[in-house]
């Protein structure tokens, strides 16, 4: 062969080994098969993205419109979990504080959204007042039977605007959009229980969780009768208007406060009057603590309640709760302004949430400018990331100190979260996060062999779907499914 024959076959076989290895050729077979799946959601408007990386080397198996910015939903909690996860650490834990100032009986936020938080309750088989109810007993325990003064709230560790401007205001009173608070309980939800009373036409008979004098509801609905009770908020105030008709017990879909400092306030309130504890009715929302976040020296704790870290992410990334991640994005807020010394006095925003978070993106190698973090949740439709955002966030927290917390946090595939009746049929080999709104269906995680000693990660979005994204979720589910069989194939992970 002449020389610069030689030389030019030379250089294409380094050509071909440098791309192998910085990951710019994907796996040939595996492209086809995920070409084909991919064809079946080819309509017009819509927009997939698709990448898949091998797990630890990054290699690059898979890509489709992998830099293009997509609306990625509650895919975004991956990014918001994560920055939480390496700027908090894994042994960070809320803690919401009872304390006694002269007459007054003080609690002092921290943002927890933990507290009465039903799904934690379940898990621990508790009511979501136990917190109250332990209050109670530390209030006895310091000889504290009557409180004369008033009940101090004071939610001053996050900003006072508790609804993101850019959330839809017509959904602001459900669950899934609740205001964020210094101060939270029961995700700032009101759950309504609807029966008839004897008589036809008569009004309803309702019952509120949590009790709570702080809420008013203007009750329209009449026994009997055809139809089904529906609750609404009126919007800027804490007035639940119920109409329609009740022929039976019924459960309402849970309503969003319009106050969550004052809920919580109300609640804490009840809960110790009915535990005993004589108190005025006065609840008052005041800033008590001193500028640097600690409470002042006329202060003196009687009891305080913590929530840890690891179940705040699987709240969020199971069950995709989004107030869990919104106090998660301003949390970081609050103790990033404080350690850059941004204020005189830290508060969580989704200003200051958004500036740690683009901290956490420059160390997972990607520019933030690339990026438009709008909330931490997804519901809002500004936020934007890339296939490829997604996964180098994957693939840097799978090599992360605390990799083992984050899996652990995301659904796992027939077991639990959202996929729990998805993918059973790879049981337990996908740990993934999804993600809906309007036009948008996302899903993205981890897959391994049935070994569990082969990984990838994945992102995979669609966006612009016009109907029902059902067999969009067919797609992605079907794409893992060959992931997982690609991997299930190869020897040992580590190339």
């Amino acid at each position: 062969m002449p020389r610069p024959a030689m030389f030019r076959a030379l250089w294409a076989v380094w050509l071909i080994l440098a791309a192998t290895a910085s990951g710019l050729i994907a796996d040939e077979a595996l492209t086809k098969q995920i070409d084909a799946i991919l064809a079946r959601g080819k309509k017009p408007g819509v927009l997939a993205g698709v990448r898949v990386l091998d797990l630890p080397s990054g290699r690059v198996l898979y890509s489709l419109n992998a830099e293009r910015a997509f609306k990625p939903a509650s895919n975004m909690k991956l990014l918001t979990t994560a920055a939480a996860l390496d700027l908090l650490g894994a042994d960070f834990k809320y803690r919401t504080t009872l304390a006694r100032r002269g007459n007054d009986l003080v609690v002092v936020g921290c943002g927890d959204p933990g507290t009465g938080d039903p799904r934690l309750a379940e898990l621990k088989d508790e009511p979501i007042t136990t917190l109250f109810h332990r209050w109670a007993e530390a209030l006895r325990a310091a000889g504290i039977t009557e409180v004369s003064g008033r009940l101090l709230v004071d939610d001053s560790v996050f900003e006072s605007t508790r609804t993101h401007p850019n959330w839809d205001p017509e959904e602001l009173d459900t669950y899934y959009a609740a205001p964020v608070g210094g101060l939270n309980f029961n995700d700032n939800c009101i759950d309504t229980v609807v029966s008839p009373a004897s008589q036809p036409g008569d009004p309803a008979i309702v019952e509120l969780t949590p009790r709570t004098d702080w809420m008013r509801l203007e009750n329209r609905c009449r026994s009997g009768g055809k139809g089904q009770p529906l609750i609404r908020r009126i919007p800027g105030k804490d007035v639940l208007v119920l109409t329609g008709n009740c022929g039976k017990r019924t459960g309402v879909a849970p309503v969003a406060v319009y106050d969550p400092g004052m809920l919580f306030g109300g609640a804490c309130r009840a809960s110790l009057v009915a535990s005993g504890i004589k108190m005025g009715r006065e609840i008052k929302r005041t800033r008590v603590r001193d500028g640097d976040g600690s409470l002042p020296a006329d202060c003196a704790v009687i009891a305080t309640c913590e929530t840890a870290l690891p179940d705040v992410l699987s709240r969020c990334n199971k069950r995709s709760q989004n107030l869990f991640a919104e106090c998660l994005l301003k949390t970081l807020g609050y103790h990033y302004g404080s350690s850059a010394g941004a204020s005189a006095v830290a508060e969580g925003s989704w200003t200051t949430g958004r500036a740690a978070v683009r901290r956490f993106l420059i160390e997972c190698g990607i520019s933030p400018h690339e990026c438009v973090i709008d909330d931490g949740s997804g519901l809002s439709h500004d936020n934007r990331l890339s296939p490829s955002h997604l996964t180098e966030i994957l693939r840097h927290m799978f090599g992360h100190p605390h990799h083992d917390v984050y899996v652990n946090s995301l659904a796992i595939s027939g077991r639990d979260g959202t996929i729990r009746r998805r993918m059973r049929d790879i049981e337990g080999q996908v740990h993934a996060k999804t993600g809906y709104v309007n036009g948008v269906r996302t899903l993205s995680g981890y897959v391994s062999d049935k070994s569990g000693k082969n990984w990838a990660c994945f992102a995979i979005l669609f966006n612009g779907i016009n109907g029902s994204t059902g067999p969009y979720a067919a797609i992605q589910d079907d794409i893992v499914r060959v992931l997982a069989r690609w991997l299930d194939s190869r020897p040992a992970s580590g190339t």
